[in-house]
């Protein structure tokens, strides 16, 4: 809601509008998981896996119904091909079913896992981009602030009112400062959507969470 005020505030185009809004509530998976074992341990880690998994559907259905109503596109075509929307649903699905993998397989994939967070991280320097966002400085700084500022502040509020021990509060903080998935910048291209604009916006958000993370650890530490 915060994000679709800035058409209204700014009066940005909607095409720009509509491919930056999913910077605001989207979130890097690979850098949740890498600092939630880092701050948290396993228990830290479990957590943040579990709003991660509850989240992951939640999160590319909203973005990919935000493009395809700009776009005039078949909202459910583009879900069906989206590969880590099925595969969230799928593995929410299994794990629901009490479905169990053999346990070299398990394994196997859970050191591939481990690696694949750790090469997930390395692969956000390379993917940063100054460019684009030309005339739409407003609109980035907007959809940034909401995403490392807003987004975080209500994260507290909410722990408060359920009444959630620090270590989960300080996970779901954690979980809202996170900057944007660079998912979103190979969604807004595929679906026609201001890619530019919105590579802008991950660069300059995955940069200042640098700053705002440790703050939000701090504050909530």
């Amino acid at each position: 809601m915060v994000a679709r005020l800035a058409g209204w505030v700014l009066k940005v185009p909607s095409g720009a509008l509509a491919s930056s809004m999913q910077c605001a509530f989207r979130f890097n998976t690979y850098l949740g998981l890498a600092l939630a074992a880092s701050l948290g341990g396993p228990a830290g880690q479990s957590f943040m896996a579990l709003l991660l998994g509850l989240t992951i559907p939640m999160v590319n259905v909203l973005a990919v119904y935000t493009l395809a109503r700009e776009r005039g596109s078949n909202i459910w075509g583009a879900l069906i091909r989206n590969p880590l929307f099925i595969s969230t649903v799928l593995g929410l699905a299994a794990n629901l079913a009490g479905l169990k993998l053999p346990g070299p397989i398990d394994a196997t994939l859970g050191r591939l896992g481990l690696a694949a967070i750790a090469l997930g991280i390395l692969c956000i320097g390379p993917s940063l981009s100054w460019q684009g966002g030309q005339g739409l400085g407003r609109l980035v700084a907007w959809i940034v602030t909401t995403k490392l500022v807003v987004l975080p502040a209500s994260a507290i509020g909410v722990a408060w009112l359920i009444g959630f021990d620090p270590l989960s509060t300080q996970m779901l903080v954690l979980f809202a400062a996170l900057p944007c998935a660079t998912a979103a910048y190979v969604l807004a291209v595929r679906m026609g959507g201001d890619g530019r604009l919105v590579s802008l916006i991950i660069s300059l958000g995955t940069l200042t969470s640098a700053i705002t993370i440790p703050l939000w650890m701090i504050l909530v530490g």
